[in-house]
């Protein structure tokens, strides 16, 4: 059976934190996307925990509102928002549009890699005492 939101986000090592759509935490993650693209929804089945930096995306509603859209009609989990490369922090209009269309986002740090935030969600194992 695959974690939940909530269950990927309680993992220390993640060090991720909940921004929007916390009363939606306990849906499943089967998969977990990376993706800089402005429509990834064509890649998507539905039930990802969706990665981005936001390298294409723009601080305003025009992006971030239909952005959101998209993914919540491909019924993704939620967004995991890295931040510290093409923004130092989650843009308060992707938080203002995850808020209102009930999507769980959350923000990951720049020291955690997507790689390993992808392998513990698919997993949710405990962390190792070796660095991944």
């Amino acid at each position: 059976m695959a974690p939940t939101l909530r269950r990927v986000v309680a993992i220390a090592a993640l060090h991720l934190r909940v921004l929007a759509g916390a009363e939606r935490m306990d849906r499943p993650v089967r998969w977990v996307a990376v993706s800089e693209l402005e429509d990834p929804t064509p890649f998507l089945e539905g039930g990802e925990l969706v990665l981005t930096t936001g390298m294409r995306l723009r601080d305003d509603e025009a992006a971030a509102v239909p952005y959101v859209a998209r993914l919540v009609g491909r019924e993704v989990t939620g967004i995991g928002f890295g931040v510290g490369l093409g923004h130092e922090e989650v843009p308060a209009t992707l938080v203002r549009a995850a808020a209102d269309a009930g999507l769980p986002l959350v923000e990951v740090p720049r020291d955690t890699p997507s790689s390993r935030s992808a392998r513990r969600s698919a997993t949710c194992s405990p962390p190792s005492s070796t660095r991944s």
